[in-house]
């Protein structure tokens, strides 16, 4: 993970929501994370989600995070709740995931379906279409 860390120190962040991606700017809680410079990888990844939603995001605009999650499976809550592997705000550009799955396709693809979209994690439950590109566009996390 070393060779994406942008900065050595670790920082506390103000984050919290109830899914996976939110609206809003940085409401009250706190995670500890590092910002970083995107993997070579992601690129590639978020442009297949752009491609199948025929909707761009600047993949450059976003600030990237890695979280330290817990021990084992690498979750963190917010705001005390759920267990999370990826988090994306979406106004903001901040797109934060797990460092034990700064390498998984899926997980990141899930995110970037959040920002490139526009749509937080309350529409996907919901509405039908959002659903469905989601279905479409990113591959089911088998976790």
């Amino acid at each position: 993970m070393g060779r994406i860390v942008r900065g050595m120190a670790w920082a506390f962040a103000v984050v919290a929501g109830l899914g996976c991606a939110t609206h809003g700017p940085m409401p009250p809680g706190t995670w500890v994370y590092a910002a970083v410079n995107p993997l070579p990888e992601w690129e590639p990844w978020w442009n297949e989600v752009e491609d199948c939603l025929e909707m761009r995001r600047d993949f450059k605009s976003i600030t990237w995070f890695v979280v330290r999650g817990k021990e084992g499976d690498g979750s963190f809550s917010v705001n005390g709740k759920g267990s999370h592997i990826g988090y994306a705000l979406i106004e903001s550009g901040f797109l934060f995931v797990s460092h034990r799955y700064t390498d998984n396709r899926t997980v990141l693809m899930h995110e970037a379906y959040h920002m490139i979209a526009w749509v937080g994690n309350e529409a996907h439950p919901k509405d039908g279409e959002s659903r469905a590109d989601l279905l479409k566009c990113v591959p089911v996390f088998r976790g």
